[in-house]
């Protein structure tokens, strides 16, 4: 259904795109800004679904202090909001909030910083005044660390930047997505990287661009950054080591699909009768761009240089896993209590080649498991495992995503 959706408003996008081309005679800013903004609530009108008593408008968002963001030219609310009289703008409190969106024609260097700076207006009204949905942040700290979300009890027991990347992820669970959107800008993947980086690094040290302030994505066309804080997406990094977040990713395809993911995920846990099946099982490559880390010098950046993967759309698949690796997760699933130093696991990885220690290390590294005093848990509730011609494969079956891959490659075992 993202898929479907995602066509449709990139067909949408570049017909309104054209009719605004039109009109760029008019060489007055605020119109033109206002053609796209116009733009963008029309797309978010199609992107949302019924009877959720959701809403897209412009203007401010307020707290309970009754403090203001900054004029926001795109958002979507849930409820009722107060009408600004002789406006088509609206006051909305801040936890009716669900996603903000500055709009920009183009995006470069100054258009980012304006952008940010909206939004960053928002964060900072942010009151911790309401629950917050648990299972999002479960599924941000277990997409991003690995490891099971701690009881609140335990936290003193985390290390000082574990600590740390719990309390930022807390507030990546509760804030309102926030998202720039270019219609054009950046040429490359590329140029978007190194001008963030720059923008980043240019104002390392001042309030307001620690890692909680950077937005939720950033569109320039087709090409985008992604906060990889676990709702949905994460990259984990066989290297990362405890307290890291690999934080920010990038992409040269697909901004729309990214956009529909963040929302429909954040909408997915608001409203419990939304089913699994509006999430397509299709998955896009995000090559990493940013490590964080917080000690006692405050958050510490780390970019990321590498050679740029096409962000090809593709099916979801699993992970291949080994022989030990399938064969422990069964001893869990039958209810045995396997831990790190367990010597018949180790004898038998013997056996069989491989070795206990890197068995779990990879499975850690693929999100599989997790260690918690030494006794190995297995992260997902629905996951399951696949031996196909010869080879072990695991995945988390939601949206039945497994069943169907497996059935796939059975149905083209059949027509070979």
């Amino acid at each position: 259904m993202i898929n479907t959706m995602k066509d449709l408003l990139e067909s949408l996008r570049m017909q309104g795109i054209n009719e605004i081309n039109e009109f760029l005679d008019i060489k007055h800013g605020p119109t033109i800004g206002e053609m796209y903004e116009g733009l963008t609530k029309e797309l978010m009108n199609r992107a949302i679904f019924e009877n959720l008593d959701l809403k897209v408008c412009s203007g401010f968002i307020y707290n309970e202090e009754n403090k203001l963001s900054r004029q926001i030219d795109c958002m979507i609310v849930v409820g009722e909001g107060k009408k600004i009289p002789y406006s088509e703008e609206y006051k909305y409190n801040i936890n009716q909030v669900i996603a903000v969106i500055e709009v920009k024609k183009e995006l470069f260097g100054k258009e980012m910083d304006l952008a940010y700076k909206n939004l960053l207006s928002v964060k900072n009204i942010i009151k911790p005044d309401h629950d917050m949905q648990i299972d999002i942040l479960e599924q941000a700290y277990e997409n991003v660390t690995g490891t099971k979300l701690p009881e609140r009890q335990e936290i003193n027991k985390l290390t000082e930047s574990e600590q740390n990347l719990y309390h930022a992820l807390v507030v990546e669970a509760y804030m309102p997505i926030r998202i720039i959107w270019g219609y054009g800008g950046f040429s490359t993947e590329k140029s978007l990287r190194e001008a963030f980086m720059q923008y980043m690094s240019k104002n390392l040290k001042i309030k307001g661009y620690g890692v909680t302030s950077i937005p939720s994505l950033i569109i320039a066309d087709e090409r985008s950054i992604i906060k990889t804080n676990g709702i949905p997406f994460a990259i984990s990094s066989e290297s990362q080591k405890p307290g890291e977040w690999i934080t920010l990713g990038s992409a040269n395809k697909a901004s729309i699909f990214f956009l529909l993911y963040l929302i429909w995920t954040r909408l997915y846990y608001l409203f419990p009768n939304l089913p699994e099946e509006i999430f397509d099982n299709i998955e896009v490559a995000i090559n990493p761009l940013m490590k964080a880390k917080c000690e006692k010098v405050g958050w510490e950046y780390t970019f990321i240089d590498k050679t740029l993967s096409d962000s090809n759309e593709e099916l979801w698949k699993p992970v291949e896993i080994t022989l030990m690796s399938n064969a422990l997760l069964k001893m869990i699933e039958k209810g045995y209590s396997i831990t790190v130093d367990d010597e018949n696991m180790i004898d038998e990885c013997k056996k069989n080649g491989e070795d206990y220690d890197k068995v779990i290390q990879d499975l850690q590294f693929k999100r599989i498991i997790y260690v918690d005093n030494k006794r190995i848990g297995i992260l997902s509730d629905n996951w399951m495992t696949v031996i196909y011609n010869g080879k072990h494969y695991y995945g988390d079956n939601f949206n039945n995503r497994m069943m169907q891959w497996y059935n796939r490659l059975i149905e083209k075992k059949l027509s070979d």
